[in-house]
């Protein structure tokens, strides 16, 4: 994946605008500064690491700042566990002869001369239990004991703050680098900063111009395709049994 240097885009801009390198250290502040502001909601990429659970927890990696979606693996498919904020913290091993099934159920016979049922079940829910809970004060996040009693490798996908030098696959570099895409918007939100002590007209028009550079960056990034909406209208669409 091709990336570009933050420091030969700081550099470039001071090219650019004629100036020394002199000017070199408030800039690439900024951009550093731009670079960790979007990476907790426009990444680029997504860091993902498989954990493996002891005592029903797994250690949250010391880069991490955001949970975007943790499961377990089935196949070649990712089989989503939802966040239970009422998990409490135990050692306890899943024991489905413990395990009491709550709701209730209200049933009407309804049903046709032929026997065929028209439905008519109300009353009961049932949540999953295969759910999790973070635990940020310990450092580790808590996974119900019906998931540990089948697994205990879960992978994990979350947002860090993009500090990291080196790429995705490449981390062994001392250089932190951004999408091309996001250069742009970069770029503008370096001048909109700098402009902030001077004319405020100037500074608003800057300001425009990078949340619409923003904009672009987030449209640029996005993979959404016609195939992608017609997948989804189309998945939905399936012959099922009369009722």
């Amino acid at each position: 994946m091709q990336t570009y240097k933050i420091d030969s885009i700081v550099k470039g801009t001071l090219l650019k605008e004629n100036k020394s390198i002199h000017y070199y250290i408030p800039r690439a502040y900024l951009a550093l500064e731009f670079l960790r502001s979007i990476n907790f909601d426009s990444a680029y990429f997504i860091k993902k690491v498989v954990l493996t659970a002891t005592d029903n927890k797994i250690a949250i990696p010391d880069d991490f700042v955001g949970l975007v979606r943790l499961g377990v693996k089935n196949g070649q498919r990712l089989e989503r566990l939802g966040e239970d904020r009422s998990l409490i913290d135990n050692d306890e091993t899943y024991n489905p002869d413990e395990q009491e099934v709550s709701g209730i159920v209200y049933w009407y016979p309804s049903v046709n001369k032929y026997g065929e049922s028209f439905g008519s079940h109300f009353g009961y829910s049932a949540v999953s239990q295969r759910s999790y809970k973070v635990m940020l004060e310990e450092n580790k996040i808590l996974i119900n004991n019906t998931v540990t009693a089948e697994d205990d490798e879960f992978y994990l996908e979350y947002h860090s703050d993009g500090m990291s030098t080196g790429t995705p696959y490449l981390e062994s570099t001392n250089d932190v680098y951004i999408h091309p895409y996001a250069v742009d918007a970069l770029i503008a939100y370096i001048k909109w900063k700098l402009s902030e002590n001077g004319n405020r007209f100037t500074a608003r028009e800057l300001e425009r111009k990078y949340y619409n550079q923003l904009r672009l960056y987030r449209a640029r990034l996005s993979n959404l395709t016609d195939l992608d909406i017609k997948r989804s209208l189309r998945r939905y669409y399936f012959g099922s049994p009369k009722n």
